[in-house]
């Protein structure tokens, strides 16, 4: 059994516009928010503008040369970790909720081939069932 803080999420981008899929784990994520709320909020939210420019950046970038996938990892992990930035800055800066995906829709998900490498490195992508996350029906 997994602890609390090895409990897995997708974290959807889309309430900002980026049609990604974020997996992290709620450590990771306690952590950023640790290290996040300790600053003053304008600063948070300065932080949000420019990870979200980021990633909204290499979405496009990577969309125009998903080719580029297997020369550039760095930079699209930088892309994935603006995601989560995005998310916990949106989150604390702008009230906004964290928008994660139920573990039962998680093998509905479309996803865009051109990512499939990171998805089959990874292995079988699994996310975590929280009783704690309020669930949306």
């Amino acid at each position: 059994m997994f602890s609390k803080s090895e409990n897995r999420h997708a974290i959807s981008m889309q309430q900002y516009g980026v049609g990604m899929v974020v997996f992290t784990t709620q450590g990771e994520l306690d952590e950023m928010k640790q290290q996040l709320q300790l600053m003053p909020l304008n600063q948070v939210r300065s932080i949000h503008k420019r990870a979200l420019k980021n990633a909204r950046d290499a979405e496009r970038y990577f969309e125009a040369f998903p080719e580029r996938l297997n020369d550039e990892c760095q930079r699209y992990h930088d892309f994935c970790n603006d995601c989560g930035i995005v998310s916990v800055t949106g989150m604390i800066g702008f009230e906004k909720p964290m928008h994660l995906v139920h573990p039962s829709v998680i093998s509905k998900i479309n996803w865009d081939p051109n990512f499939d490498l990171y998805r089959h490195e990874a292995g079988e992508l699994v996310v975590d069932y929280d009783p704690d996350i309020p669930v949306l029906q």
